[in-house]
């Protein structure tokens, strides 16, 4: 497709820009590029090559995340975007950032979580990729993993984070199960307790 090749031609002469202080001439071809990139989707998409057309489209949502920042996003090698990835505060451009280089892995998010909502408390985040994604029990496991693998992370801010991040979990025995692993009291209320004392009894 001339559309699509035309704005990766053109991407790849400006990706070695800074980005800090974007000048007329990079905004106005990153515009460019963004156009070319709808304009190649709505092409496939009309063809019936809804491959093709999603992955144009991801190409310019990740441009349209680049006119909005000063940090580089496009034209990452896979540990780059990894990081990048991880430090954005929203949901929403993680997102852009793993549809564009195929981060969707579960250890992906896990580490974009752990950094976000445990590390740093953005309680905001966790509501966020819940409420975007089913939820995936084995994120939960995968996170209380990484936290008691890692010895910088006993601070009490993110010891209330892991607290917090227990209570969305939907399966009880999981929950409890977790809650057990981290040494955390005081993580079950109300309706939990009958359960708690059945599942504390068969544990031990």
């Amino acid at each position: 497709n001339l559309y699509e090749q035309t704005a990766d031609e053109t991407l790849n002469e400006i990706q070695d820009r800074s980005f800090s202080m974007l000048n007329l001439d990079t905004l106005g071809r990153l515009h460019e590029v963004q156009g070319s990139y709808l304009d190649a989707s709505d092409h496939f998409s009309k063809q019936k090559c809804f491959e093709s057309s999603t992955r144009c489209l991801k190409k310019a949502q990740l441009v349209s995340l680049q006119l909005r920042m000063y940090e580089k996003v496009i034209g990452l090698n896979p540990i780059e975007a990894r990081t990048m990835m991880v430090s954005r505060t929203s949901v929403a451009e993680a997102i852009i950032l793993s549809n564009a280089y195929d981060l969707d892995s579960d250890a992906d998010w896990v580490n974009s979580i752990y950094h976000n909502a445990i590390l740093n408390s953005n309680v905001a985040y966790l509501e966020n990729f819940l409420a975007t994604f089913p939820h995936n029990t084995q994120i939960f496991i995968d996170l209380v993993k990484k936290f008691k693998g890692d010895p910088n992370s006993k601070t009490p801010k993110a010891v209330q984070a892991m607290k917090l991040l227990l209570q969305y979990i939907d399966d009880r025995h999981l929950r409890f199960k977790l809650s057990r692993e981290l040494g955390i009291a005081g993580t079950f209320t109300g309706l939990d307790a009958e359960l708690i004392g059945i599942l504390s009894e068969t544990a031990d």
